[in-house]
């Protein structure tokens, strides 16, 4: 087909063509007028992070044109990853490096990246421990790698395991520990060994323990002048002796009249060969217990210069009479516990005896041995007793005139055993105990562990001796540890069950925290005629009676020709102590497996 424009002749076919052709060019023509879209500036909320080593941190894209990649320049450094407009950044190695981001019109944004080196740090800088213990310490922070050494390694040595040093108490003695890192940061620990740590002792569920240790005390009671300088040095020279007998625990029990001879609660003696004795106990690892005996029945004596001072504090009969220790021997005069110038003296005496020596090595307390009044004589009916007496009844509004002390000697029967009289004198009786450990931790602090003697011998004299024994327990409020004396009955050669259901009674109805242990387990003389086998059975009964704290042994000292005392003059033991010591590792394994 042919067409015609203005007298031109056009084939259609050449006509079609070129129509394509302009619309092509049209088209061209018409895309390349349209006007260009600029690329954004990318931009980050953050242009530098720091951050440690394992943390991540998220860098916020504010602008950019999408399609966002990220690149690390050291990958040992830090790791980035990115989630439409969030990077997250990861630290990895300690350093610095940079992080790219791009996006899809190759805008970028650079984030500098700091991963500081670590300080190095631990959980402990300095450490007390007992020779032969082990103790872990944590490296907080650091840069790996870490190596360690030992000043001196006679003392203590050392070793680590990834971020643990773990040190071995070998001898007695300070050093340093140095820990030092990959980056060669180093830090130091101050170690301490010693032989003994008193901050490490416990009493509790009945027991003793060290470091956390359950320890069972053999404890040696040696009877000596401890403001004699010459014997306290031949004990001192013992330690080892005893030691190897397996005793733990040394009770020093000093008498009031051997370091105050006036009587007035200053001590005129030097303390100096007491402080050597504590010093040597502690350092060789045992502990010293301190008793100060301060009455004068069955063995004590008060000092001379006390009655000068004090001319009524003697204790007063049912008959109107002084009292004398008659009943154990000694003769020596009885002071009245009602006394208020005897007890303010004594807690004198006891004040600056704890002022004098290192209390903190002290394992425990002990007031005066066996309180008691008396078993065979009847005391005290003193103008000072009679006195707390009516204060006491008043106190307790008790006005029947059958419990009235009477005026005049003789005391009748009647009242010396009248129920409301014993238990007003088995009260005092505590309460001068209760005192007497106050007075110790008036110096030694709060927490100071005290002992106390519990007398329970025969019963058809106990109530002279105390009053209500139930009343006394009761009322004894300031003890930790009760020792039970009698623990043997001897009129009957059997345990002496009384005593200890006594102890446990007041111990389940008030809820003490007592210790139960024995006062005088076994003594040179008192068990002198029993076998073997029944001293044996002496033994297991203390521990069928629940104790789990130890034994006390009187008198440790080494003479053949003195019936108190347990050792011959080689230190071979007597019949009483040798089915101990010969058999020390059995007992151990019994008081361990033996629930009571």
């Amino acid at each position: 087909m042919t067409i015609v424009i203005s007298n031109i002749r056009i084939n259609k076919k050449i006509l079609s063509a070129f129509s394509l052709a302009y619309l092509i060019i049209t088209i061209i023509s018409c895309s390349e007028n349209k006007p260009d879209i600029p690329a954004i500036d990318l931009k980050l909320d953050k242009s530098a992070v720091t951050l440690k080593r394992g943390k991540t941190v998220a860098v916020t894209i504010k602008s950019g044109n999408g399609g966002y990649s990220v690149a690390t320049k050291d990958e040992k450094i830090a790791t980035a990853s990115v989630n439409e407009n969030i990077v997250t950044i990861q630290a990895v190695g300690e350093g610095m490096t940079t992080i790219t981001v791009t996006d899809k019109q190759q805008k970028k944004a650079i984030i500098n990246v700091i991963v500081p080196y670590a300080s190095l740090k631990l959980d402990k800088s300095a450490v007390t421990l007992k020779r032969g213990k082990t103790i872990a310490v944590t490296i907080e922070s650091g840069n790996g790698g870490y190596s360690v050494t030992t000043k001196d390694e006679k003392i203590a040595t050392a070793s680590v395991n990834e971020n643990i040093v773990t040190i071995q108490a070998v001898g007695e003695g300070v050093t340093v520990i140095t820990i030092i890192d990959s980056r060669e940061n180093t830090t130091n620990i101050n170690v301490n060994v010693v032989i003994a740590n008193s901050d490490l002792w416990e009493i509790k569920n009945g027991k003793f323990y060290d470091d956390d240790e359950w320890i069972f005390l053999k404890i040696a009671k040696p009877l000596r002048d401890f403001s004699n300088a010459s014997q306290v040095d031949k004990l001192i020279s013992e330690l080892d002796i005893l030691q190897s007998k397996r005793y733990n625990t040394i009770e020093i029990n000093c008498y009031w009249h051997h370091f105050d001879h006036n009587g007035d609660g200053i001590p005129d003696k030097s303390l100096a060969p007491l402080n050597w004795l504590i010093n040597a106990i502690y350092k060789k690892g045992m502990y010293p217990c301190l008793s100060l005996e301060t009455y004068a029945v069955g063995g004590g004596t008060i000092p001379s210069g006390f009655w000068d001072r004090n001319p009524d504090a003697y204790a007063i009969d049912d008959k109107g009479n002084r009292v004398k220790d008659t009943e154990y021997g000694f003769g020596s005069s009885v002071v009245s516990i009602f006394h208020s110038g005897y007890r303010s003296t004594v807690h004198e005496f006891i004040k600056n005896m704890a002022k004098g020596v290192d209390t903190d090595k002290i394992l425990y307390f002990e007031t005066t041995v066996e309180p008691q009044y008396m078993g065979s004589i009847a005391l005290c009916y003193s103008k000072m007793a009679k006195k707390e007496y009516e204060k006491w009844r008043e106190e307790n509004q008790i006005t029947d005139p059958e419990s009235e002390m009477p005026p005049t000697f003789p005391i009748p029967a009647s009242f010396v055993k009248n129920p409301t009289w014993n238990k007003f004198r088995a009260q005092f009786l505590a309460k001068w105990v209760n005192e007497d450990a106050a007075a110790y931790r008036s110096i030694a602090g709060e927490k100071a562990y005290v002992a106390v003697d519990y007398l329970d011998a025969n019963e058809n004299v106990q109530y002279l001796r105390m009053g209500d024994p139930i009343e006394f327990l009761t009322h004894l409020t300031e003890a930790n540890i009760i020792q039970v004396n009698w623990s043997w009955y001897f009129p009957n050669n059997t345990p002496n069950q009384k005593a200890y259901n006594r102890v446990w009674k007041v111990l389940n109805e008030h809820s003490r925290d007592w210790v139960v242990s024995e006062h005088m387990t076994f003594n040179g003389s008192d068990f002198v005629n029993y076998t073997e086998l029944q001293l044996n059975r002496i033994l297991e009964n203390t521990l069928k009676q629940g104790t789990r704290f130890g034994w006390e042994f009187v008198n440790v000292s080494n003479n053949s020709r003195d019936n108190f005392s347990l050792y011959e003059d080689d230190w071979a033991p007597k019949k009483v102590i040798k089915s101990v010591d010969n058999r020390w590792e059995y007992w151990l394994e019994r008081i361990h497996t033996t629930e009571p």
